[in-house]
């Protein structure tokens, strides 16, 4: 059955679609908005904090690339049991639980990071617990918009958060590093916990969206029946493996050599916190396309702008300057909101809502769980072609991924969805 949301009865208070699209003074949206932004702002200063609090401790890149990837774990695990259980936890209730284990984990880690603990089994552990809170945000996101925001109205929506969440993050990596280089990176990581810890709050006061959907067979069968039905898209496929590649080669070794060059040239915890800034800048501008463009095919139109991004490991590779590197990051910033804003708008119209959510998390999956092993590889990597050599390779891995893709009939024919699929 195709439903329009936008032909419901009048706003009420649980009407969060429509309350979304007016945007002004309704409750509803002053909360969603709330929440999403106070985490942009946690999720913009905890790396900062946590990358220079690791460097000041152990001195090394090894650290950081193993609790990267220590969190990368807990994303792939809290993925897998959401491909069988994403669909029967209400959204709200995986949006107020993944904002409460961020705050607790970040406050975990500015404890360890305070006493100048060596235990890096323990930051370790609490990695394990943000990278679960991202899985269990992702699909929550996913499931919500598709469940409440009108058809025509899901990109525009996508758009709009996306310009808030990076307008949010222009300030916050480039505060965090000032703030590191005044005080230190365990402030940092207390005022990341707290923040995020007020998106709980906001988190919780989103009106309930009703209860999940209810199935008899176990964990496993649900589990068989989600893979089965993320076979079925081609397009998701092919897309989820050239990004699987990206993740592990590109993605991951990129932000633990990132911070380690930073420091190497002199740029510091304030350069690295200007570059991510950058890269906030540019997701502004490529959320406010998102919301203006209307391409026809919206999947290949984004994976064309994404190639954009080479452009910062471009500068990177070649030791530009300071000042090209946060521009460049900058352009890398449209073309990864240009992706994900429009990426979204497919995924929400083109799968089932009978499936979005196990599909959700399985589309996470299959895309960034070689991220783990791509922060692990990162110093082994950089040993034996050197930092610049690492990012040479990810402007060729980052071109070819794109020509990959757009090969695919699937994917470059797949056109603008139209209205939401429920079965």
């Amino acid at each position: 059955m195709i439903t329009d949301t936008a032909s419901a009865a009048p706003t009420t208070q649980r009407d969060l679609g429509s309350t979304i699209v007016v945007a002004g003074a309704r409750h509803p949206v002053r909360w969603f908005l709330a929440e999403r932004g106070l985490l942009a702002a946690a999720v913009g200063m905890l790396p900062v904090g946590l990358s220079f609090s690791l460097l000041d401790i152990y001195a090394r890149a090894s650290a950081l690339g193993i609790v990267l990837a220590l969190q990368g774990v807990g994303l792939v695990v809290s993925l897998i049991v959401l491909g069988g259980v994403g669909d029967l936890i209400a959204p709200r209730r995986l949006l107020v639980l993944a904002d409460a284990l961020y705050a607790a984990s970040a406050a975990a880690l500015a404890l360890l990071a305070q006493t100048h603990s060596h235990a890096l089994v323990a930051y370790g552990a609490a990695s394990i617990v943000t990278g679960a809170s991202a899985g269990l945000v992702n699909s929550a996101l996913q499931a919500l918009l598709a469940a409440v925001v009108s058809p025509q109205d899901r990109q525009r929506v996508n758009g709009l958060r996306s310009l808030l969440r990076n307008l949010v993050q222009v300030a916050a990596p480039a505060f965090a590093g000032l703030v590191s280089a005044i005080a230190s990176p365990t402030v940092v990581l207390w005022l990341a916990a707290i923040v995020a810890a007020l998106g709980t709050l906001a988190a919780r006061a989103l009106p309930d969206t009703g209860a999940g959907a209810h199935h008899d067979a176990g964990l496993l069968a649900e589990l068989r029946s989600g893979w089965r039905a993320y076979w079925a898209y081609g397009w998701l496929v092919a897309v989820d493996g050239a990004f699987a590649l990206w993740h592990l080669v590109v993605y991951g070794p990129l932000f633990v050599l990132g911070p380690v060059v930073a420091r190497a040239h002199d740029h510091g915890a304030l350069g690295w916190g200007l570059m991510l800034a950058g890269v906030s800048v540019g997701g502004v501008l490529g959320g406010a396309l998102v919301v203006r463009l209307r391409p026809r095919r919206p999947l290949s139109f984004a994976l064309i702008a994404f190639s954009v991004t080479s452009v910062w490991l471009g500068a990177l590779w070649f030791e530009a300057p300071l000042p090209v590197l946060v521009v460049a990051a900058a352009i890398a910033g449209v073309g990864f909101e240009l992706l994900m804003g429009l990426w979204d708008t497919v995924f929400q119209g083109t799968i089932p809502r009978s499936v979005l959510g196990k599909l959700a998390a399985y589309d996470y999956l299959a895309s960034v769980g070689t991220l783990p092993l791509g922060y692990a590889l990162a110093a082994p990597l950089a040993a034996i072609v050197g930092a610049r050599g690492v990012f040479g390779l990810g402007v060729v891995i980052t071109v070819a991924i794109t020509l990959g893709t757009l090969a695919v009939p699937s994917v470059r024919h797949l056109p603008s969805p139209a209205l939401p699929i429920d079965e």
